[in-house]
């Protein structure tokens, strides 16, 4: 049925009042839906709402409405169950991530445009990287609490019931104790604290009390002390207190991230129907060694006993192979190799490799970019075959995030326990420092908001790209695929896990979201 002139001018008028400009193609969009409403009226003024939050939300310019937006409005506002449950999985690429900002003038979240086609960025991509880092930790602070002034003169709270930060800057001059928001920078063997505008030497003695973490250059800190002689005399120094997911979110306004709008009806329509279902696990492990026949008889033997559980991912972690990928001809066989045999041991499963979905994420030793974060998904040359007999095959970025309904999942691999501690500048002193390695690993990415708090010289990145490391909101879940033993620790309702090395002691994780449970196995 075709549109009349007078359908086509009133939704053009219902537009127009509303302060929008539609399109000629998108008022037929429109009419398609209309046309099966029994009150016209009202339909349209929910399409024109629906409209109007897509674009607050996707903070589109300009207020030309196209058939594109018309057509996902009206799928979000007429999916049902099914569609829910269809679009509950979705894996984001590092490169895809949404870049969350934080404008300190307006008090606002946004995300930042997509970087260039460069992906080394240009020179202010590195000094936002820094100031993006801190700005989203400053506003986190500053919702506490603790930092909250007295409104008003009357107010039951005393000046001494919070804290006030002082800007690096307006420390010069100043008497009494302060507090300051910083970075840690090391030069000339210097301790130095930087904030957004200016830097200040620190001066560590012996009833300088630190407390619990790992804190290596770049880490942003609280600090407490006196300024003396140019210099900051610290009294205490600790990590910056990070915040749940639930007390996140709420905040966030109309940002859209992971293809999710947090504070709209759609997404506590997908955290309704997440409670309802009973979701099949998730398989984690790490260092897979596919040159190695050991592991291609253990992986048979865990395909076997993962077909009765109908996982609905498994992810693979490299490296995927034992000896580090070289350039020659032989490497690049013997490699391609593995990925073959893999492909042999599928297809064995036909029930498996039709229920679940394959995600392959690089080690350092894998073959691909320069080994800078976030790294480019292992070429797909090398998993032909397996791609060919063996269906839902993804190959991932180092990090990568999955999304599963409304819970985030975040996977990555890095040696991260070693490398903290071995460019750890600042110990905790000794009555802080009894919390076990793995606990203070959680609580130091989880703080900072990032999942590899190091100087560019220990572990380069990306600057255009460092918002993909960025643990804010907290995810669900983080597993950090580490040559260390398998851990699990929980640190503001997210859990910080490690799968083990499946090529040393055949250990895995099978993960439950529904129950949010982890479960340590290992292959005898």
């Amino acid at each position: 049925m075709s549109i009349s002139k007078r359908n086509r001018k009133d939704i053009s008028k219902a537009f127009k009042l509303s302060g929008l400009t539609i399109s000629s193609d998108a008022v037929v969009g429109v009419w398609r839906q209309l046309r099966h409403e029994e009150d016209l009226q009202t339909s349209l003024q929910v399409i024109i709402g629906g409209i109007k939050t897509y674009l607050k939300q996707n903070q589109v310019k300009g207020s030309v409405i196209d058939s594109d937006v018309v057509e996902k409005v009206v799928a979000e506002l007429t999916s049902d169950e099914t569609d829910v449950v269809h679009d509950s999985l979705q894996l984001i690429s590092a490169f895809d991530h949404a870049n969350l900002c934080y404008k300190r003038e307006k008090k606002e979240f946004y995300i930042a445009p997509r970087a260039g086609a460069a992906v080394n960025g240009v020179a202010k991509d590195k000094i936002e990287m820094y100031r993006s880092r801190l700005a989203l930790i400053h506003q986190r602070l500053l919702r506490q609490k603790i930092f909250h002034a007295p409104l008003n003169v009357v107010s039951s709270r005393s000046e001494d019931s919070y804290i006030k930060l002082c800007p690096v800057e307006s420390l010069i001059g100043t008497t009494g104790v302060q507090r300051v928001l910083g970075m840690l920078f090391k030069h000339h063997d210097k301790l130095y604290l930087e904030d957004y505008n200016s830097r200040i030497e620190l001066l560590i003695n012996e009833d300088t009390i630190v407390h619990e973490g790992i804190y290596t250059e770049t880490c942003a800190v609280l600090v407490e002390g006196t300024y003396a002689d140019g210099s900051f005399v610290v009294g205490t120094l600790g990590m910056p207190p990070s915040e749940t997911r639930a007390e996140t979110l709420p905040v966030l306004g109309h940002v859209s991230m992971m293809g999710l709008h947090f504070n709209s009806e759609s997404y506590a329509n997908m955290l309704r129907v997440e409670t309802q279902e009973s979701p099949a696990p998730l398989v984690v492990l790490s260092d897979v060694h596919l040159d190695r026949a050991e592991v291609l008889d253990k992986l048979r033997r865990m395909f076997h006993g993962l077909s009765a559980l109908k996982p609905s991912v498994i992810v693979f972690i490299g490296n995927f192979s034992a000896q580090p990928f070289g350039n020659s001809y032989a490497d690049r066989a013997l490699y391609q190799k593995g990925f073959d045999a893999l492909a042999d041991i599928l297809v064995g499963y036909p029930e498996l490799c039709k229920t679940s979905q394959f995600v392959f994420i690089p080690g350092p030793n894998d073959p691909g970019s320069v080994n800078a974060l976030p790294r480019v998904p292992i070429p797909t040359v090398f998993a032909k075959k397996l791609r060919n007999r063996v269906q839902h095959i993804h190959f991932g970025t180092n990090p990568s995030r999955l999304r599963y309904f409304t819970q985030e999942f975040v996977f990555f691999r890095e040696n991260l326990v070693s490398k903290l501690r071995r460019h750890q500048i600042v110990e905790p002193t000794m009555e802080h420092d009894t919390l076990e390695v793995t606990v203070q690993l959680a609580k130091t990415i989880l703080d900072q908001g990032h999942l590899c708090p190091l100087p560019l010289s220990a572990r380069p990145v990306y600057w255009a790209f460092d918002h993909a490391l960025r643990l804010y909101p907290q995810p669900t879940t983080v597993f950090l695929a580490d040559q260390y033993d398998q851990y699990l620790k929980r640190y503001k309702d997210t859990d910080v896990c490690n799968p083990g090395s499946f090529s040393t002691d055949f250990s895995f994780i099978v993960y439950w979201p529904g129950s949010q449970k982890t479960d340590f196995s290992r292959i005898d």
